[in-house]
């Protein structure tokens, strides 16, 4: 199938060598919290698959890899099963598994997921990387929020890395862990942002345009704000993230108040008119005239679904030119501005969504399903980077899915484990190929996480 294979590129991949885009992303920092995938004894196996997914290689194939004692990775090459069974022949004291027509791929890398471990009962990083392993990814970034506190200070920092520490000793933490810091108007001002940013423990530092709620636990930053923290992030070549809506705390309450006097507020369609495209832009536009002031920023635009912004993103990109020679990294990107988008914008469109099902409310929001395709086109198309989940748990009751009530209930799609099935089975449906295994151990959704 085209399907897994395109996809399995447009994730960012764990695989023989770091991806062009995590190098973009991360500098010289990688995930210093490793999980039971990784630090786990590995004994010595020849892999063989009918589907493997190989780097280099477009679509899936048969292939093997070669796993010595330890996990290391000492070859992976296209080959049938008689070429496999020779190789295990020569590595005589490797096992041989044949997987069949289970796919063999690289472990993904999720950039984008809120773990929510401190101060609620929300999850933690147990469950947390046991569903991501489930999807087939093996490196989760942490947000700052919705941790309380969240982690806009090295105070803060320290009780997320010991908390996620604690998980690994246990044996229960089941994937890599990597951590953004936070950037709100107080860790600015006190220096706690530079200290963040200068951490080698943080991989890089996450703002936002857009009014929170008070229960967040965090704070938008504006835009003058955004061009110092541009300046903070550009000094420790730590990359910058910004949440991609940017709109006054009254503009929003005023759309809110005309969606809720409409009274159609268990209307997904309600929710959507209170969170325009333009919202979007302009959080892009600010953001690039903070990187033309910033000549050695590499900026990036968090989940963005507004497909609209596409050209110009673009057109920033080009106006923006390459990193400078000094924040030029080997097998970087060569632009200084990187977009994700989700799953959940490639898989859903608003007029799909029932009537009080809160569970797909997300800021920015679902789109129509014209700007879905729009998407998928800009996927195809390399003007988007990488998925990621943006994986955001909340308990049932805040979601307030009794009373269906969008206007008022808590925001963020929780599908960790699903990322890659639901946008697999997405992509395969617009390619119109079959999914024959869909709904195999992934709730309905798509194809399971079968060999990583």
């Amino acid at each position: 199938m085209r399907a897994h294979g395109v996809l399995l590129g447009i994730f960012a991949v764990q695989s023989l060598t770091i991806s062009a885009l995590l190098v973009a992303l991360y500098a010289a920092r990688w995930p210093t919290i490793p999980g039971r995938l990784c630090s786990e004894a590995v004994p010595c196996a020849v892999h063989f698959s009918e589907r493997a997914i190989l780097p280099g290689q477009v679509g899936a194939a048969p292939g093997l890899v070669i796993v010595g004692n330890g996990g290391e990775i000492r070859e992976a090459r296209l080959a049938v099963r008689d070429e496999a069974r020779a190789a295990a022949v020569e590595h005589s004291a490797c096992a041989w598994i044949d997987h069949g027509d289970a796919v063999l791929s690289p472990g993904l890398v999720d950039v984008h997921v809120h773990i929510s471990a401190l101060g609620r009962s929300w999850e933690g990083y147990e469950t947390a990387t046991k569903a991501a392993a489930a999807g087939g990814v093996t490196t989760v970034v942490g947000m700052p929020l919705n941790s309380l506190p969240p982690t806009t200070t090295l105070g803060a920092l320290d009780a997320e890395v010991a908390a996620a520490e604690t998980t690994a000793r246990e044996g229960l933490l089941f994937t890599d862990v990597g951590l953004w810091g936070g950037a709100v108007p107080s860790s600015l001002a006190n220096g706690s942002a530079a200290a963040l940013a200068a951490d080698r423990r943080v991989l890089g530092l996450k703002a936002f345009l857009a009014p929170l709620p008070a229960a967040a636990g965090y704070e938008a930053i504006s835009e003058v704000e955004l061009r110092a923290l541009a300046r903070v992030a550009a000094a420790e070549d730590v990359p910058l993230l910004v949440h991609c809506e940017l709109m006054a705390e009254q503009e929003i309450a005023k759309l809110v108040d005309r969606a809720r006097r409409a009274g159609d507020s268990r209307t997904f369609r309600a929710f959507l008119a209170t969170r325009p495209a333009k919202f979007e832009r302009r959080a892009i536009d600010a953001l690039v005239r903070a990187a033309r002031d910033t000549p050695d920023l590499r900026a990036h635009v968090v989940h963005l679904s507004d497909a609209g912004s596409l050209g110009r993103l673009a057109a920033a990109r080009a106006a923006l030119g390459p990193p400078t020679p000094g924040a030029q990294r080997a097998g970087a990107l060569p632009h200084r501005l990187t977009v994700e988008t989700c799953p959940h914008y490639l898989a859903f469109a608003a007029e799909e969504v029932p009537d009080g099902d809160t569970r797909l409310k997300c800021f920015p929001p679902i789109r129509e399903a014209a700007n879905r395709d729009a998407l998928w086109a800009g996927l195809e198309g390399g003007h988007v980077d990488l998925l990621a989940s943006d994986h955001s748990p909340a308990p049932a009751a805040l979601r307030l899915r009794e009373s269906g009530d969008f206007l008022q209930a808590w925001g963020g799609v929780s599908g960790l484990q699903f990322s890659l099935p639901a946008s697999w089975t997405a992509l395969a449906r617009r390619l119109g190929e079959p999914d024959p295994r869909a709904g195999a151990g992934s709730g309905g959704l798509g194809l399971p996480a079968e060999v990583v």
